[in-house]
């Protein structure tokens, strides 16, 4: 792991880094790479869910968003 973290990220800008961070491993297969892309998803997750208000979302309409942006129908 070539950075460490703590428990939390309490600081938009540790947000940030993190987020950098986990883009530059996302495809990463090397364990330990691995376990520091889970470890980041937690915390970046957290942070999100902490600090940021995000809408309820019906889940029918979102397949319905998904569908119409892949050019699916009802039938397919």
């Amino acid at each position: 792991m070539t950075k460490k973290y703590g428990f939390l990220l309490e600081t938009e800008q540790q947000y940030n880094e993190a987020a950098a961070r986990y883009e530059t491993i996302k495809n990463a297969t090397a364990e330990g790479e691995h376990q520091e892309k889970l470890l980041l998803v937690h915390l970046i997750a957290n942070y999100e869910e902490k600090n940021w208000d995000l809408p309820d979302v019906d889940s029918v309409e979102t397949i319905k968003i998904r569908m119409r942006d892949f050019g699916y129908k009802a039938a397919d």
